[in-house]
Formats: structure tokens, sequence, C-alpha cells
């Protein structure tokens, strides 16, 4: 005999069985997120105290606890960087246009050239999950290129109608071979968030030519 919650659960869209997916995945970084701000990086602000007052101590340690100060800032740096791509702005109250913009930010400290370019955008017409899943979309293609693109320049594009809505990131990089398939989780779970919402991907890209990754959703 057949188990009645199964089959109701077999039943479910596949679009609403990735939704629920991806909520649960979000809430899961979101908690280790605030684990890592709320948590780690308070003992090392206190670490970083010590240090503070060991500097009013006029001893052959000043050069010691100056250099301990500031690898401790350093840390503290990097795991807040860690805190906000496990919990991004957009999450929260912040909108998905400061979210890039803070982004984009943070790439133009390591000395990018990039660019962000938002025409048209009504945050309120827009599903706060969407909302959140462009934001992943744009932040794993820009990690992407970080790590693999050799870029001179990048460039974001936001663009929204009446109804529909599409993203673009584009740069110059060494490219790729479009025809070898890509297993990447990377590009795999972008591929993912744009199912979920029924919308549409495509990577043009070719060796020593850059690559063009475009999202396009109704809304």
């Amino acid at each position: 005999m057949n188990n009645p919650g199964l089959v109701k659960e077999n039943q479910r869209h596949p679009q609403e069985i990735a939704r629920i997916i991806l909520s649960t995945q979000e809430k899961e970084r979101f908690e280790v997120g605030k684990e890592l701000h709320d948590n780690v990086c308070q003992m090392l602000a206190t670490v970083k105290l010590y240090l503070d007052t060991g500097l009013k101590d006029d001893t052959h340690l000043r050069e010691f606890v100056c250099l301990g100060k500031d690898l401790l800032v350093k840390s503290m740096e990097e795991l807040h960087s860690i805190s906000r791509s496990l919990a991004p702005p957009s999450l929260g109250h912040v909108s998905l246009r400061q979210s890039l913009e803070e982004l984009v930010h943070s790439i133009r400290i390591a000395q990018k050239d990039i660019h962000l370019y938002i025409e048209g955008l009504d945050e309120g017409a827009i599903h706060p999950e969407l909302r959140l899943s462009l934001y992943r979309i744009v932040q794993e293609q820009l990690n992407n290129i970080m790590k693999y693109a050799e870029a001179s320049r990048i460039d974001v594009f936001v663009h929204q109608q009446v109804d529909r809505l599409s993203i673009r990131v584009k740069d110059n990089g060494v490219g790729f071979d479009s025809t070898q398939r890509r297993t990447g989780i990377g590009i795999t779970n972008m591929i993912s968030r744009v199912n979920v919402f029924g919308g549409k991907i495509q990577i043009d890209t070719a060796p020593g030519k850059g690559c063009v990754l475009s999202a396009h959703f109704c809304l």
C-alpha cells in the first residue's frame, strides 16, 4: 500500500522543492555568518583590547604588540568579509542596490577595474527570495572571475523593465571553451537559482575572449 504522505511529496512541483532547498541553505549560511560575527569576532576584539593595553607599557614588547595588533586587525577584517559573504546585507533591511554596491566596492579595493550599472530597478516588485538569488548569482560569478579569469575589467549590469529583469556580468579575461562540459559547483548553483524562478541563463565565452554571463527573469 502506498504511503499517502510520500505520494503527496512526490507530486510537489520541482521548482517548489528546489525553492525549499535553497531557502534551507540560506538559513544555514546565515546562522554560520552570525556565529562568526557574534562569537569569533568578539573574541578577537578582546585579544585586540589586551594588545592595546600592552601598547601603553613602554617596554621591549612594544614591537611585538604592534605586530600582533596588525595581524589581529587583518584577521578581524577577513572574518568580517566571510560573515558578510555568508549572511549578506540583502537578507536584512539593506537594499539589493546597496548590497551590490558594497560587493563591487569590496572588489574595487583589491585594485580591480569593476563597474556597476543599475537601470530601472524597482525592488518592491521583486520577491525577496529572488533579490537574494540575484545577489548570490552576481557574487558567485564575481568569485569565479577573481579566481580564474585574470580579467583587467569587470562590468555588472542590472536592468529592470515593467515585468522583466536581467543581470549581466561581463569580463575581459581569459575565457574558456564553452563546448566543454563544466560541472563546477559555482556554475551549478547559479543555474539552479535561475531555474527556481523560471528564468533563463546564458554564458557566452571562448578562450581569450572573456566571458558574459546573462540571466533573465519574468516578474
